[in-house]
């Protein structure tokens, strides 16, 4: 796009009050923009400007923000920090305003006008009630609505109920809240019951965040742990993307040892359980944080499910009396093995030698210790020399485990040495 010719209305240079509002030299890279002269001197601060243009009418103010809103557009100039200043001063300047409420909407200036209804609320202006229900009814206004009535000391029941949907709606809005204890203690309990645990969880995040971090108001503890433990995660198949809430859901419950064995006594009961999880999920992190105790007690409420081929290899880790002890639970006899996939090799032969023991065969002892997220021809050479370590051990049944471990790890080197295979990744 070439520059327009010197006399066209849209060049903004000229205009005192536009280089204010939208300072030249912020220009979008790449944006079509005449060489600016130099910035005219004189312009009111922004507190002075909105005193004067305060005694004008909001439709006259409206209308001419919108033309420097495209002005802004058209050569690039971003200046929403000066604009929302400006606004946030005219709110505080003018007698009305709810009525540069409707003036700044009608032409489409929604993020200045978040500004207006804020002073429409404070002032408590004549049917403040009904304009903040409609704002919420406006995407573009519906979270600064929303956030005015969560922080209202006593909000009208149909506003809160509005104002919770919405923060069902928009999940992180809670966590930003919370996160500044800018709300009264009724509204946060209702966020931290929210019928979406993503938004109890958010809530419950932003209070845990806030300072001093890690500790939460006493007064709200039985709410905020109610929060957490509905707390899924990104295996379960009806939860969304939530990067966000999932890394901190890792930090409270890598943190607090008895948090982390109730939220994972009540995951055990979902009926929709997922099948695997990943090692950067909140259940590796809530399992991580468990002691030998409560690792024992975990173990010994497990019942049958796929989950457990992920959740056995992470809770027994290298505990070989631990492993024993699986061992000895015929209920779970399908997943024994489960935990040789992850164990370290430092202790692999003890709790192989446990498996042995308690009546798994040779073969069945390697075959699952090979059933791990090993990838590349490196990684099963490193196998290949476990295994062949084992060559002269005194009992011949470990030996057989090795000999059969290198077998299948030699079929392994030459099924990936194929074009185009992969091995899945097994967690």
């Amino acid at each position: 796009m070439s520059a327009p010719p010197e006399g066209n209305d849209l060049k903004p240079s000229e205009d005192t009050v536009f280089d204010l509002l939208y300072p030249p030299g912020q220009e979008r890279a790449g944006a079509a923009t005449p060489a600016a002269p130099a910035s005219p001197t004189g312009a009111a601060p922004l507190p002075e400007l909105a005193a004067a243009w305060a005694q004008r009418s909001p439709q006259e103010v409206a209308t001419r923000l919108a033309g420097y809103a495209q002005k802004a557009a058209l050569w690039g100039r971003p200046g929403s920090r000066q604009r929302s200043a400006f606004a946030q001063a005219l709110a505080d300047a003018v007698e009305r305003p709810e009525a540069w409420l409707d003036a700044f909407l009608t032409q489409g200036l929604y993020e200045p006008a978040t500004a207006f209804l804020a002073a429409d609320v404070a002032r408590r202006r004549s049917g403040w009630e009904r304009r903040l229900e409609s704002a919420m009814a406006l995407d573009p206004l519906a979270e600064t609505a929303a956030t005015l009535v969560l922080e209202l000391a006593a909000a009208p029941p149909n506003l809160l109920e509005r104002a919770l949907e919405e923060a069902a709606r928009t999940p992180l809005l809670a966590e930003a809240l919370a996160l500044r204890r800018s709300l009264p203690l009724p509204s946060l309990r209702a966020l931290l019951a929210s019928r979406r645990w993503q938004t109890a969880l958010a809530a419950a995040l932003g209070e845990w965040s806030s300072l001093p971090q890690g500790e939460v108001r006493p007064e709200l503890e039985d709410d905020w742990t109610a929060a957490v433990l509905r707390a899924r995660t990104a295996e379960y198949e009806e939860t969304p993307e939530t990067v966000g809430l999932q890394f901190g859901l890792r930090l409270v419950l890598g943190g607090n040892p008895d948090l982390a064995y109730a939220w994972l006594t009540a995951r055990l009961a979902d009926a929709d359980l997922p099948v695997y999880f990943s090692a950067d999920s909140p259940f590796a992190k809530a399992v991580e944080a468990l002691d030998r105790e409560r690792r024992e007690r975990l173990l010994g409420v497990l019942h049958e499910a796929p989950f457990l081929q992920s959740l056995l290899p992470h809770l027994v880790g290298g505990d070989a009396d631990l492993f024993r002890r699986l061992l000895a639970l015929p209920a779970l006899a399908a997943y024994h093995l489960a935990p040789l996939r992850r164990t370290p090799e430092a202790i692999w032969e003890e709790l192989a030698l446990a498996a042995l023991d308690s009546g798994h065969g040779p073969r069945e002892v390697a075959e699952a210790s090979l059933f791990r997220s090993t990838v590349g021809t490196d990684r099963w050479q490193e196998r290949d020399r476990a295994y062949a370590a084992l060559a002269a051990h005194p009992r011949a049944d470990l030996r057989e485990v090795g000999l059969h471990g290198r077998k299948r790890v030699e079929e392994e080197i030459r099924r990936q040495a194929r074009p185009g295979v992969t091995r899945p990744f097994l967690p």
